[in-house]
């Protein structure tokens, strides 16, 4: 999206829509694998619990981004900086997410 604005490229533009409605649709299967295979020494570790509950708030407010990116895709309007700001903000949690996640699993590497 943030491409898309600069170079004001609707094929980019369309190709944000899509990716966060795919990412939307996928991501809630992410967080109920993680509950359904929540290992016994996970329990009590701190980044591990920050994980669980971090990923499944973010399938959560995933939706809302969606919500909120769609409004722009049937209007035919470019994304606004708030947007990118809060995609942003979204990214940054999912690293985090992402490197809690890794660190319990390769941590004995």
């Amino acid at each position: 999206d943030m491409l898309a604005g600069y170079r004001k490229d609707t094929s980019l533009r369309d190709t944000g829509w899509w990716t966060l409605l795919y990412a939307t649709l996928i991501t809630p299967l992410t967080a109920i694998s993680g509950w359904l295979f929540w290992m016994d020494d996970d329990v009590g570790v701190p980044g591990m619990t920050i994980h669980k509950w971090l990923g499944t708030a973010l399938a959560f407010l995933l939706i809302g981004l969606l919500l909120w990116r769609r409004s722009f895709y049937r209007k035919n309007q470019w994304v606004t900086a708030g947007y990118i700001i809060l995609g942003l903000i979204f990214v940054a949690a999912l690293i985090v997410q992402g490197h809690l996640g890794g660190e319990q699993v390769f941590s004995d590497m």
